[in-house]
C-alpha cells in the first residue's frame, strides 16, 4: 500500500473518530437538556451535531478522492470487483 493510501486511510480514521466523539458529546448534552432543561445544553447539542455531520462529510469526501482507494476492489468496475470477490448469483459472467 502506498504512502498516499495510508495517509488517506489515516485522515478518514481521524475524521471518523472525531465525528463519533462529537456525536457522544451531543448525546450527553441532549440528555442534560432533557434532565435540567437548560437552553445552553440544547445549543451545544445542536452545534456538536452539526460539527459531527461536517466531520463525517469530510470523511466521505476523502473516501471519494482520487488515489484514496482503501481496498483491493476500489476503482474497479462492478464485474471486476465481483471476480475478485468470487462472484455471486447476480454478478456472474455471461
Amino acid at each position: 500500500m502506498g504512502s498516499a493510501a495510508r495517509a488517506a486511510r489515516r485522515a478518514v480514521t481521524i475524521w471518523s473518530v472525531l465525528g463519533g466523539l462529537l456525536v457522544i458529546g451531543a448525546g450527553l448534552n441532549g440528555a442534560s437538556f432533557l434532565d435540567f432543561g437548560g437552553n445552553i445544553s440544547s445549543l451545544i447539542m445542536a452545534v456538536l451535531s452539526f460539527a459531527a455531520v461536517a466531520c463525517f462529510s469530510v470523511a466521505l469526501f476523502l473516501l471519494g478522492a482520487p488515489g484514496a482507494s482503501l481496498g483491493p476492489a476500489a476503482g474497479t468496475g462492478a464485474r471486476q470487483a465481483a471476480d475478485q470477490l468470487g462472484g455471486g448469483p447476480g454478478l456472474q459472467r455471461p
